[in-house]
């Protein structure tokens, strides 16, 4: 499978999108971003890097034994929860992302399996709102250089360190990409 990377990269569920490395927006700053929907109104995806001071019982009291961390999925809607796993068709009505991650399915069916410890919790992350844009805007935003997109690689984001994911996605992009990995966040500190 050839590996495509963004320049003239096209867009779809599954695609990951960096950050560029001085973007200086405090949302998404070093943000590493899955695209679970793409079409003809817009795009929604999910921030995989920025872990707040939570846990899941902060949000949900019923699941008080799960000490899950919680992310932010992005700046839309954040009163609302949302969950990717690798636990795939266990986990009724989930969508399927890419080859081994799936967005959402039954919740009710989740907790029980979490409930009995028949799932292993580190193939769960879950997130407070999303990412989206319009129809359009995110082509565009691809070419003006504010996000770095790839494709073509199932890239298991669930055993990395969330502040650790930005720069080894990149290293896995190769080329000019690898050396992005390692620019300072503050140019003139070069």
């Amino acid at each position: 499978m050839e590996v495509q990377k963004s320049d003239n990269i096209e867009v779809d569920r599954g695609t990951l999108l960096l950050a560029d490395p001085f973007l200086s927006d405090g949302t998404f700053d070093r943000s590493v971003i899955l695209i679970c929907e793409h079409n003809e109104t817009g795009t929604m995806g999910f921030i995989l890097n920025n872990k707040t001071e939570y846990h899941l019982p902060d949000v949900l009291e019923d699941l008080s034994d799960a000490n899950q961390d919680l992310y932010i999925g992005g700046p839309v809607q954040q009163n609302t929860l949302h969950y990717l796993h690798r636990i795939g068709p266990v986990i009724q009505n989930a969508f399927q992302v890419t080859q081994h991650i799936y967005w959402g399915g039954n919740f009710d069916q989740l907790k029980v399996n979490a409930q009995l410890k028949t799932i292993d919790p580190g193939d769960i992350r879950f997130f407070l709102g999303y990412t989206g844009w319009g129809k359009g805007q995110l082509e565009s935003e691809i070419a003006d250089g504010t996000w770095l997109a790839f494709n073509g690689h199932e890239f298991d984001f669930f055993d990395i360190p969330p502040k650790e994911l930005w720069r080894s996605v990149l290293k896995e992009m190769g080329g000019k990409y690898r050396e992005m990995a390692n620019y300072p966040k503050d140019p003139s500190m070069n």
